[in-house]
């Protein structure tokens, strides 16, 4: 039993340092560590309920429909669960854009430097759970010169590191 109890606290810790409640962590969380062992967890106490259940309705009544039912709820259980951490692991796997609040914090960033006329694009990938990697296309000021460019880019490259610390990478 120390083992759910375990991954609650987790849990509970996770969600504390991101100022969430555990649900709303788990429904926000890219990261695939904590949510598997919480899954898992809960799906292997609900089984085990199921379980007993099951058996002790057919030993009760002495029919085995109670035994069959719980089996199947247990494998509905276990669908769901691998059809959530799947859906999880999917970004991660495939690559996906940092969260939007980030993406828009990113882009006022850029806009507000006086050397940028406009942010033309802006994208944004997830390496892993914890680091993005930022890609820009920037219409600069055209009465800056080639040393100008690259100074501002060094700056801004410096900037949103100094901001964002998630950021593996920039490309302005």
């Amino acid at each position: 039993m120390a083992e759910p109890r375990a991954a609650v606290r987790q849990l509970r810790r996770e969600a504390a340092a991101d100022d969430l409640s555990s649900l709303e962590w788990l429904r926000r969380t890219d990261d695939p560590t904590v949510k598997t062992v919480f899954f898992e967890d809960s799906a292997a106490l609900i089984g085990l309920l199921l379980a007993f259940g099951g058996v002790g309705l057919h030993q009760l009544t002495g029919s085995a429909i109670y035994d069959g039912i719980a089996s199947l709820l247990i494998g509905l259980l276990l669908t769901g669960v691998a059809y959530v951490l799947g859906r999880t692991n999917k970004g991660l796997l495939v690559g996906r854009q940092a969260d939007p609040r980030t993406v828009v914090a990113i882009r006022d960033a850029l806009a507000a430097r006086r050397e940028v006329d406009s942010v033309v694009y802006l994208l944004t990938m997830m390496l892993g759970t914890d680091q993005i990697l930022v890609c820009a296309r920037l219409d600069f000021d055209d009465t800056l010169g080639a040393a100008d460019l690259e100074r501002t880019c060094v700056e801004i490259d410096a900037d949103l590191r100094a901001r964002f610390p998630d950021l593996a990478e920039v490309s302005p």
